[in-house]
């Protein structure tokens, strides 16, 4: 089955995913994945997110990697440092 590419924006959230590679360091060196990537970043800089009239300033991201090579899902969720995520729509340049 192939799932196509993917990109969507929706306010402070964008989510996209592809093919991708991911490297995983065992005892044996180093084990070679061919998958799927999936990522959705949340983009909470610029925007009260709670309602409380202040900015948070912690942007999330979460990241799952699918290989048919393996049953293990590799996921990971963490915090970023403020402003390293923007999500947003701007024009492309020509």
């Amino acid at each position: 089955m192939c799932i196509r590419d993917s990109l969507a924006v929706e306010k402070n959230k964008a989510r996209f995913a592809g093919p991708a590679v991911m490297e995983v360091q065992t005892r044996d060196g180093a084990r070679r994945f061919e998958g799927r990537v999936f990522v959705e970043v949340v983009d909470k800089a610029h925007i009260d997110v709670d309602g409380d009239g202040k900015k948070d300033w912690v942007d999330i991201m979460h990241i799952k990697f699918e290989s048919p090579d393996t049953d293990r899902t590799f996921t990971y969720r963490g915090i970023t440092r403020p402003d390293n995520i923007t999500v947003g729509k701007r024009k492309a340049r020509r």
